[in-house]
């Protein structure tokens, strides 16, 4: 399961491309004119006071211009970006808040619904969890706070909800018929299995390169199918 960090979006994109293009034309109006000024006053052959006055005021001009000009483009931009990052944090907060506590309350939740809710249930959780990943440059700060590395919060997260569907649909057929206090034992259990496999805050998974983290992700696939009694899948 690899984990991509999303683009940047077209319209931030755009709104990129469109401040240099300004910015790239007035600096090159502000280049010619000072070229003109300079010219206009070296063909003078003695100029007084006025005409360096007039030349003066016409530099003064040009580079009040640019300067307008400058903040003419960056201002909007800016003012944009920040709304557009405001909206992102206060999205990405939602976003994590609400995957953190689908996936900290799964055993409580699932146990006081039957099959077909349940199932409902660890399907919204994994969305959210979908939901979240989609910032991950704020997850990174978010986590930082309380487990550290975003990449293996995430794989853990995703390897909890999998062993809790496996565990779930392994039960398809009885689910209804265990007690709340058995489904809770079911869920932990496998929630525990998980979180002994990765260790405290991750630390089992977060300092494995890549190929090692292929090559464990394939065996707990395999450990947590078997558990649950749908045996290795085969490759």
């Amino acid at each position: 399961m690899a984990f991509r960090r999303p683009a940047a979006s077209r319209g931030t994109t755009m709104s990129r491309g469109l401040v240099g293009t300004i910015l790239v034309g007035a600096l090159i109006v502000a280049g010619i004119a000072v070229v003109a000024i300079s010219i206009g006053l070296a063909y003078l052959d003695d100029p007084g006071l006025q005409e360096k006055q007039l030349y003066f005021d016409l530099y003064r001009s040009v580079g009040i211009g640019f300067v307008v000009a400058l903040l003419g483009a960056l201002i909007p931009h800016l003012l944009t970006e920040a709304r557009d990052e405001f909206e992102r944090e206060k999205e990405s907060r939602e976003a994590y808040s609400k995957a953190k506590t689908a996936i900290l309350y799964l055993p409580g939740t699932l146990a006081t619904r039957g099959y077909g809710e349940a199932s409902r249930t660890l399907r919204e959780a994994h969305q959210l969890l979908h939901k979240a990943e989609t910032y991950p440059q704020h997850l990174d700060r978010y986590l930082s706070e309380w487990y550290g590395d975003s990449e293996t919060w995430r794989s853990q997260s995703y390897w909890e909800l999998t062993a809790v569907r496996l565990l779930l649909q392994s039960h398809a057929s009885d689910w209804s018929g265990y007690t709340e206090n058995q489904r809770t034992q079911f869920v932990e259990r496998d929630l525990q299995w998980i979180r002994d496999f990765f260790g405290h805050k991750g630390s089992n998974w977060k300092d494995l390169d890549e190929d090692q983290r292929d090559r464990s992700e394939e065996g707990l696939q395999n450990e947590v199918r078997t558990r649950n009694g749908w045996g290795a899948e085969s490759r």
